[in-house]
């Protein structure tokens, strides 16, 4: 773990236990414990203690006054650890890098304050995972969409997902998804694609890394975001947390897009969460024939917003968050080039450059209709993207990413197993 992040981990366990109006942070650890209670019933049970001032052992016969109790909740209680057991659980998870986050500190996200059946608590990890780092203020949000689909992902549904969280992550938009199989991790692939920002919502404890080939993923996400958590650590996957993670995934989120899934698929679950939360519902259109074609059609057909690309995204998004100018910027030492900004002007909308049509969110720093710099940098052989901007003269990171998506569509720039591009067909 980092040492910045551990120490970040220790100050917030002292503040936590010992600031003011925090006295009551073992008994939120108890009831976080309480995980097979809905968020509802642990909301319920948190105000009873509360109001009554109970100390641990909590007496059963003033919990039962107003918590309906069953056999199974009543043992379950009466095991919760001691207030030694707590202190020992917390300084557990700090050593794991996992901060506990009820929903009265400050660095709660404000967004899921909104939203119905919030929960009572979130588990954080990730260097992101500090107050100064997570939104608070409605005025100061960042945009923040959410990207999900089947995970039995078709191979188009993941190339395209892909593309179209790299110019999310470009244009300065956080990209939120669930880590899971398919569409899920190609979400979060294309933002650090870009060094974008990404978050996950996991199923799981954070300490549980599942699917258990994405660890690699997982580990990216820590250096580079945040990932999240209603479960407490040590939790294993089970088919019913995973409709519970989705509102919490929706919730972080200003928008939601799906690009494939049917209607038995956990993309349909997020739509229902996002619509309870007066989220965008947005989708991409597929071919009817197509696998995972199903949702996002019917979605369409009942007035979701297509989406075609990154700029309808954008579109949709603006007047209702600030776009701060993105961080993606490369800078050549030897040449002394500098990328634009891949971010928008606050004062001009999603996308806009001080050198670009601010109409179009992700239109280069170059001129599509002259001479191609992108193909003619593809010319000279195989090229990571940071190459590319290199040899293009350095424009915007960001418009020689559109650029060669442009060309992937027609067919004229290939991306390899390896992350380089190469040309396509002559």
């Amino acid at each position: 773990m980092a040492p910045f992040l551990q120490g970040f981990l220790q100050r917030r366990g002292n503040e936590l236990m010992a600031g003011p109006g925090r006295p009551n942070v073992r008994n939120d650890v108890r009831i976080a414990l309480l995980g097979n209670l809905t968020a509802r019933r642990q909301r319920a049970l948190r105000e009873i203690v509360r109001s009554q001032g109970l100390e641990h052992p909590w007496p059963m016969h003033v919990l039962s006054q107003t918590l309906r109790m069953n056999d199974r909740l009543r043992e379950a209680i009466q095991n919760l650890p001691d207030d030694e057991g707590i202190d020992s659980l917390l300084e557990e998870w700090g050593s794991l890098g996992l901060a506990f986050i009820p929903d009265d500190d400050p660095s709660f996200p404000n967004l899921l304050r909104e939203i119905p059946d919030a929960p009572t608590h979130l588990f954080v990890a990730g260097s992101g995972a500090s107050p100064q780092a997570t939104d608070r203020s409605p005025s100061s949000l960042t945009p923040r969409v959410a990207v999900v689909g089947s995970r039995a992902a078709s191979d188009s549904g993941r190339r395209l997902t892909r593309r179209l969280s790299r110019d999310l992550a470009a244009s300065g938009c956080v990209v939120i998804s669930g880590m899971a199989r398919g569409i899920d991790g190609q979400a979060h692939e294309g933002a650090l694609d870009v060094g974008g920002r990404t978050e996950a919502v996991l199923g799981t404890g954070l300490d549980v890394i599942y699917p258990p080939e994405h660890s690699s993923l997982y580990d990216r996400l820590l250096e580079t975001g945040r990932i999240w958590s209603e479960f407490v650590p040590g939790t294993q996957p089970l088919p019913l947390h995973f409709p519970r993670r989705n509102r919490i995934l929706v919730g972080l989120a200003h928008a939601l897009v799906v690009v494939e899934g049917n209607e038995r698929s956990g993309a349909r679950s997020s739509v229902d969460h996002a619509l309870d939360q007066g989220r965008e519902v947005m989708a991409v259109p597929r071919d009817p024939s197509h696998p995972g074609a199903e949702l996002p059609n019917r979605l369409l057909k009942e007035g979701a917003r297509p989406v075609t690309s990154a700029d309808d995204v954008l579109e949709a998004l603006q007047g209702d968050v600030r776009f701060p100018p993105a961080e993606l910027t490369l800078t050549d030492a030897s040449s002394g080039c500098t990328g634009g900004s891949g971010g928008a002007d606050p004062q001009r909308g999603p996308g806009s450059s001080h050198d670009s049509d601010p109409k179009s969110p992700l239109v280069p720093e170059f001129d599509l209709n002259q001479r191609d710099p992108v193909r003619q940098a593809l010319s000279a052989g195989a090229a990571t993207l940071d190459e590319l901007v290199e040899r293009c003269g350095a424009p915007s990171l960001p418009g020689v990413l559109q650029r060669l998506t442009e060309l992937e569509l027609l067919g004229w720039a290939v991306k390899g197993r390896d992350g380089r591009w190469r040309p396509g067909r002559v």
